[in-house]
């Protein structure tokens, strides 16, 4: 039976505050909790707060959940990543040197009895023009030329600033509805025009970015949000056509 654990939005911080600290610390007590206990490990976007990574360096504060995902990886367990809005300069350190499947925008596979689309979500929110221009610009060729070419610790500065200028800009209640009103509209299509062809197949579209976590029923699909870890310490398991929201409560 393969077990799939779907999580997102650990947004983990390299330096931090003891709140940070303490979340940081839970995320690796959760990984570690997986070794026996998963198949798939599904990291769905904004798992750090910022990441950016040169041809020979890479950020020293992240070495306890990279030596975490390497041996989860080294014990049989198939990792897969997409990127989010927040950790997107990624470049061949998780998947060489780890051996991390590195997705970006999406990941679509049949595994066991589901097909999986899996993206972060924050390709489909509404009323979001603002960040949809500001994605294009800061993942464009020349702005990663010109990052790589500053300091690592000017260009985590800058990142850094853009990090936090992005986390705390607050949409009103209304607006955070409207924009996870998005994914699950795209679910929908997703699943509307799968079923059309595999009329007995399950699709399971996986979100995050919302911060919410759902399942959604729709026909014999479903639309899964894995919530984050700043608020909710939530993730989705998936044991074939069991699929569930869990909370992680460390002991």
């Amino acid at each position: 039976m393969i077990r799939i654990v779907i999580a997102s939005d650990f947004h983990l911080k390299y330096i931090g505050n003891e709140e940070d600290n303490q979340r940081f610390n839970r995320v690796c007590c959760f990984l570690k909790s997986l070794k026996e206990n998963c198949e798939v490990l599904i990291l769905n976007g904004d798992i750090f707060d910022l990441w950016i990574e040169w041809n020979t360096v890479i950020i020293k504060d992240y070495f306890p959940i990279l030596k975490i995902l390497s041996d989860l990886k080294e014990s049989g367990i198939r990792i897969i990543m997409v990127t989010g809005n927040h950790d997107f300069w990624f470049g061949n350190f998780l998947s060489q040197t780890i051996g991390i499947e590195l997705y970006q925008d999406f990941f679509s596979e049949t595994i066991g009895l589901n097909t999986f689309y899996v993206t972060h979500g924050d390709l489909h929110t509404v009323n979001d023009i603002r960040y949809q221009i500001f994605r294009r610009i800061i993942r464009s060729f020349p702005v990663k030329v010109l990052v790589k070419c500053i300091h690592p610790t000017l260009s985590l500065y800058l990142g850094t600033s853009l990090s936090r200028s992005s986390r705390n800009r607050k949409d009103s209640p209304d607006l955070q509805q409207k924009k996870e009103k998005g994914l699950i509209r795209f679910a929908e299509k997703m699943i509307n025009d799968f079923q059309t062809i595999n009329q007995s197949k399950s699709l399971v579209v996986a979100m995050g970015h919302s911060h919410q976590p759902k399942l959604i029923p729709i026909k014999q699909g479903w639309y899964v949000n894995s919530g984050d870890w700043i608020k909710h310490k939530s993730y989705c398991i998936i044991n074939q056509e069991k699929i569930e929201i869990r909370y992680y409560e460390s002991s």
